[in-house]
């Protein structure tokens, strides 16, 4: 007898959500990478919580979790780009590089000729 073709639950959405959130967590010192893995995960986060809506309460578990870590290292990511600018400190304009006002040319005293 054979048993009947049981349907698994779509949780690949969710799972990349997931997976692409830890990454971008533990890449979270290096915003290049990990800023668009947060927002990739998200997209993945909000499309397997769609399918988990339109499929079934099953999945819904991982696509909340990939929301919730994705969105953590996007968070974090940007927060890390945008920390070191917090902290340098705005240098006034040297003296020296200042435009001069117009003053005629006054050239050195001549050298005294020696006999």
């Amino acid at each position: 007898m054979r048993r009947p073709l049981m349907e698994d639950p779509p949780v690949g959405f969710g799972v990349t959500a997931v997976v692409l959130g830890c990454i971008g967590l533990l890449l979270f010192f290096m915003p290049v990478l990990s800023v668009p893995l947060g927002c990739t995960g998200l997209g993945f986060g909000v499309l397997g919580l769609l399918l988990a809506l339109w499929h079934g309460w099953a999945t819904l578990r991982w696509a909340i979790g990939g929301l919730v870590l994705s969105g953590l290292a996007l968070g974090v990511g940007l927060a890390m780009s945008r920390a070191a600018a917090g902290f340098l400190p705005t240098r006034p304009i040297p003296l020296d590089t200042r435009p001069v006002a117009q003053q005629p040319y006054i050239p050195p005293p001549a050298r005294p000729e020696w006999p």
